[in-house]
């Protein structure tokens, strides 16, 4: 039986309860990943079919970018669906061994009852997030990292948006790079994972290809939500110990 750590744990220790955390909550959430997942590339898919001129694809090298109603409207909707079940998954992750009894149906209130700071919290941290990028790839990475666990802390410390980011990095500062070896590698691992299949089936068949990929990464997808949660359980305790 998981439960988390009450002393601090090296980065393997911290990937291997994380697995062992994925174990145990697999079983329950796979099916809200896997939603999850194939909303996102549905909806991004349909985006990127009605943002692209195909006419445009047959005459020039370069494809040129519309802006229509129909790819903002999928974008927005699959944002908003995907902070949702993201919320969700990590709620009901989270509960699952802290309070068993706790069902997926008050994980879907607690987080309608939150959503609105969730969304705020979340927007900030993109906007932040791809400024950084824009500036250069090292701010950006750097910033995503620092405010990564705000959503942990709206979901898990009953805080407001603002509070929320400020409490990451406060949490984050100091332990960057062992944040960042720690969620480096197996999130790589997912990647990896989906170009194979993406170039196994090909682009020609998009909504096998989506298919797919959504069954094998709602297999896997869960443990990355696992490792984040460790994460933060560990940076909690770090911060304690030498407050």
């Amino acid at each position: 039986m998981f439960e988390f750590s009450k002393k601090k744990l090296n980065i393997p220790e911290i990937w291997v309860a994380s697995f062992e955390l994925y174990k145990q909550t697999l079983s329950k959430i796979w099916y809200l990943a896997f939603i999850l997942i194939f909303t996102l590339l549905g909806c991004f898919n349909t985006v990127l079919k009605t943002h692209v001129s195909d006419q445009t694809l047959k005459h020039v090298q370069k494809p040129i970018f519309h802006l229509s109603p129909i790819s903002v409207i999928c974008y927005v909707i699959g944002m908003v669906i995907g902070l949702f079940l993201i919320s969700v998954i990590l709620h009901r992750m989270y509960n699952l061994v802290t309070d068993p009894k706790y069902s997926l149906q008050k994980s879907i209130y607690f987080v309608l009852s939150k959503y609105l700071i969730i969304f705020s919290c979340v927007l900030v941290v993109y906007i932040a997030t791809v400024g950084g990028f824009l500036l250069f790839v090292v701010p950006g990475v750097f910033i995503g990292v620092l405010f990564m666990f705000s959503l942990f802390v709206v979901l898990f410390e009953d805080a407001g948006w603002l509070s929320a980011i400020k409490r990451s990095c406060k949490l984050v500062w100091g332990n960057w790079w062992r944040t960042f070896a720690v969620i480096i590698f197996p999130a790589l691992i997912l990647v990896v994972i989906q170009n194979v299949i993406v170039l196994i089936i090909g682009v020609h068949y998009i909504w096998i290809n989506i298919l797919v990929v959504s069954l094998v990464m709602s297999g896997l997808k869960p443990y990355f939500d696992a490792v984040l949660l460790v994460q933060f359980n560990d940076l909690k305790l770090r911060e304690k110990q030498h407050s």
